[in-house]
């Protein structure tokens, strides 16, 4: 097992986006799950709130940037299958500091000053976009009330679709399937190389726990990291069950073992999206990279 500790907060982008009826229907499951099918791209977690917002957490902001657009492309289709101007999307993009808490009720703030169809983001979310893109923000004007969101930019993304999609397009890095030499752990900024030899691998509060989280729904062992097989899985031992997100799926895990698959987030007693204390990133390494 190595340690490593970087001198700076490993940043990502945590998005927030939801889609409003204006003639008061809902969604069909198809539209539902093409809005979410949008929002995936490699590296990401993404987790679907019971009232129908979609938290999406990036590794980068171009990721996230394109993600966004994607999903209010897809908000503005579902208007064309005959509900014309009966759907509006709105998406909130913000900078996080994995050494920080998930800024959960700041990006709900940002959200709700979106118009309709609208894509906001905040002055250091800017700073990582591609540069011909920076140009065409703007301010929200009168819109800005709260005196903690006067840094909020809107991109007029309806304006030049086109280059937008052509800014920010992206390869796949998706670690393809097969057998898994080492899982990278990441929580608050520091990475942890776990290999088989390692296993079980444990993370709690207790300070004998190989990785130590905190939480107000952490157990004091909360589970562990096994290697079967070629691969890794964790195993919940927890009061409250783990939430692991990989792929666009959230998935609820109780006192069972779940398979670790290519990358995504351990969030441990609650949902992402409520999340309050620690979250823990995983990469599966198909190769040891030593050290």
């Amino acid at each position: 097992m190595s340690l490593v500790s970087p001198t700076t907060p490993r940043l990502s982008t945590v998005m927030l986006a939801s889609v409003a009826s204006l003639r008061g229907g809902s969604l069909r499951p198809d539209q539902q799950a093409s809005l979410k099918a949008a929002l995936e791209r490699p590296g990401a977690a993404i987790a679907v709130t019971g009232g129908g917002e979609y938290l999406g957490m990036y590794d980068r902001s171009d990721l996230a940037l394109e993600a966004a657009l994607a999903f209010l492309n897809a908000a503005e289709a579902i208007n064309e299958q005959g509900l014309a101007g009966a759907y509006a999307g709105r998406v909130a993009l913000e900078v996080w500091p994995e050494d920080s808490e998930l800024p959960v009720e700041r990006i709900r703030q940002i959200l709700a000053l979106a118009p309709d169809h609208g894509l906001l983001l905040t002055q250091d979310c800017a700073g990582h976009l591609p540069v011909k893109l920076r140009g065409e923000l703007q301010p929200l004007g009168r819109r800005q009330s709260d005196p903690g969101l006067q840094t909020v930019l809107e991109l007029p993304w309806r304006d030049n679709a086109a280059t937008y999609r052509e800014a920010t397009l992206f390869v796949s890095s998706r670690i393809p399937a097969g057998q898994h030499q080492a899982l990278r752990l990441t929580r608050r900024g520091s990475s942890v190389l776990v290999r088989p030899a390692d296993c079980p691998f444990t993370v709690g509060r207790d300070a004998a726990c190989a990785m130590g989280i905190g939480g107000p729904n952490v157990s004091r062992l909360h589970g562990a990291v096994l290697h079967e097989g070629g691969k890794f899985h964790f195993r919940d031992d927890s009061r409250n069950g783990s939430y692991l997100t990989s792929g666009g799926t959230e998935v609820f895990v109780h006192s069972e073992r779940f398979p670790l698959v290519s990358e995504g987030v351990i969030s441990p007693g609650a949902p992402l999206v409520e999340q309050t204390g620690d979250v823990i990133r995983y990469l599966c390494l198909a190769v040891d990279p030593g050290g």
